[in-house]
């Protein structure tokens, strides 16, 4: 699959629930990448037909991909290939 047909086959938030961090897939969360002491500094939303995720608090959000290499650890192929996996599941 193309990054389109995996954005259209598994969006940011489904993609958040299917590795467990379904409870921050919202607007306003305490982000899985860092510990958020005293506020909450992660989101998602929604930009035109893409989903984005953002870390106020300075870590690289970006889309679905990044979400993944962030998460565990993994290069530009494998974080494909984990949502590959993701959405055929």
């Amino acid at each position: 699959m193309n990054y389109e047909e995996l954005r259209d086959a598994l969006p940011l938030p489904e993609l958040m629930k299917k590795v467990g961090d379904g409870a921050r897939a919202k607007r306003i969360a305490f982000c899985p990448f860092h510990d958020d002491v005293n506020r909450m500094s992660f989101g998602i939303y929604q930009n035109g037909r893409r989903w984005r995720w953002k870390c106020f608090a300075g870590c690289p959000g970006s889309d679905e991909a990044d979400y993944l290499k962030l998460r565990f650890n993994l290069t530009d192929e494998g974080a494909k290939r984990k949502w590959e996996e993701l959405a055929n599941q």
